[in-house]
């Protein structure tokens, strides 16, 4: 059971700094090609960034906090099975077999990559 837990922090500090660095990038990316261009969840990955470590006006309600850490599940964290980004859209359900839109990202087209920009 240690051995998993260690596996798994060592998976969230990964994640973690991958995703720190995927901001990094949607913001030069947001400066070479303007805000406006980015689909709207790279766009809130990258104001979610500002407002913690720029601005240090980060996420604070606690409530909201304690809903995530508690009911909602990193697909990603100590798994490391799948090629997918921790800043890549994931989906979110809303009950039953309904997708929340807003996390879907439909493929950019045949043979090509989705990317951050709409």
């Amino acid at each position: 059971m240690i051995n998993a837990r260690k596996e798994m922090e060592a998976g969230c500090h990964l994640y973690d700094n991958q995703l720190l660095l995927d901001a990094l990038k949607l913001q030069a990316l947001a400066k070479k090609k303007g805000r406006n261009k980015l689909r709207p969840h790279y766009k809130a990955v990258l104001e979610a960034y500002e407002a913690e470590f720029e601005r240090g006006q980060g996420l604070r309600n606690r409530e909201l906090i304690a809903f995530f850490d508690t009911y909602v599940h990193d697909s990603l964290a100590g798994f490391a099975k799948d090629a997918t980004l921790p800043s890549d859209p994931r989906v979110i359900y809303m009950g039953g077999d309904d997708k929340l839109q807003y996390a879907m990202n439909p493929p950019a087209g045949r043979g090509l990559p989705a990317t951050a920009l709409g």
